[in-house]
């Protein structure tokens, strides 16, 4: 049996009476790339700073490469931790920033330099060497900081919304190098964010949690097109959720009869029975919009009450006749193509396949 880079077996942490972490197991694999999202208090930074030694759990065993280390100390374990204010030392240069870890370590003064050197090219900043920290951007300081983080050579790196403080085109460009980062040195990330977007951008797996307990675990795809509970489907992308009854099925579909008509999905792995209450969930982004009434399998009418713009996207909200709100994500090249405007009528449809049932 293989053994995982970290290993939680039934963690669970309490504050009082307050349990942040509710008895959670999980596997990182060597070289993922791990991220944990979920809304605020979930308990996805008091796991990573669990798995820090920052926190003592309550019950249940943190393993690393297969060996316990509840009892070991924060600087036992080898587990740097890139926080998002950077916590950078502002009495020290940029260079004396990154060598701090080496000199703690009792790291021989040249080999020292030389490492230095070599992380601070590695992450593009070698020219502010001697900067101190004030005189940085956010991106540079976070540059300084992963650069502190790798130049000990971990082979497992935590991060805690590292990019959060960062504006949003700084936080794109860091995303892109992150990544690129962490493929090119082999190294296991463990990275928490309420950022579903940077989550999915980076991620090889995602763990989503609520309430101290872990929902789902899988690639970003999988989360996305197949979450597993309705807390995830909510959560997770662009969703519209559509509550009915099993009205028909057949050896290769399911028919569910809900208020705002009737939907066809593919049979898939949900076991049901005429009667039975399901949830339809379309993504908005795999729904096609006209203004005439198409002869859809699955199909809602609906008028414009409102939209997002969010660059090239636009998310379009219609009002269902029983006043339910289904939302559309598109171009806007084609939501112009449609001359639409607030209020008008559109026909919004999608192929059964792009059809999902999760039970009530």
């Amino acid at each position: 049996m293989t053994i995982g880079a970290i290993e939680l077996r039934n963690v669970a942490k309490h504050f009082g009476k307050f349990v942040a972490v509710a008895g959670i197991s999980l596997r990182v694999e060597e070289g993922d790339f791990a991220a944990f999202i979920g809304p605020s208090g979930c308990g996805k930074t008091t796991t990573l700073r669990l798995i820090a030694g920052l926190e003592i759990p309550t019950s249940g065993d943190i393993l690393c490469r297969g060996r316990k280390i509840n009892d070991d100390k924060p600087w036992a374990r080898n587990l740097p931790l890139v926080w998002q204010n950077f916590a950078l030392f502002p009495f020290l240069s940029v260079e004396q920033n990154v060598e701090f870890g080496l000199r703690m370590k009792g790291i021989e003064k040249t080999t020292r330099q030389r490492s230095v050197r070599n992380w601070l090219e590695r992450v593009g900043i070698a020219e502010l060497a001697s900067r101190s920290i004030s005189e940085l951007s956010g991106g540079q300081k976070q540059r300084v900081a992963l650069a502190r983080s790798l130049v000990t050579e971990p082979s497992i790196l935590l991060l805690d919304e590292p990019l959060g403080s960062l504006d949003a085109h700084l936080r794109i460009l860091m995303q892109s190098e992150l990544k690129a980062l962490q493929r090119e040195l082999g190294i296991t990330f463990i990275y928490v964010t309420h950022n579903q977007s940077e989550a999915f951008a980076m991620a090889n797996k995602v763990i989503i949690m609520k309430d101290g307990k872990v929902q789902q675990i899988g690639s970003p795809q999988e989360v996305y097109r197949a979450p597993q509970n309705r807390f995830v489907a909510e959560f997770v992308g662009t969703n519209n959720l559509l509550s009915g009854k099993v009205s028909e099925t057949r050896s290769d579909s399911i028919k569910i009869s809900t208020s705002v008509g009737d939907f066809v999905a593919p049979i898939g792995l949900q076991k049901c029975r005429l009667g039975d209450t399901m949830t339809v969930v379309v993504s908005a982004d795999v729904v096609a919009l006209s203004s005439d009434e198409m002869a859809a399998k699955n199909r809602v009418i609906g008028h414009i009450r409102g939209e997002e713009f969010i660059g090239s996207m636009i998310t379009l909200f219609l009002e269902l006749p029983d006043g339910s709100v289904f939302r559309v994500q598109k171009q806007q090249h084609e939501i112009t193509r449609l001359q639409a405007q607030f209020g008008s009528r559109l026909c919004a449809y999608w192929e059964p396949a792009s059809t999902y049932l999760l039970p009530n």
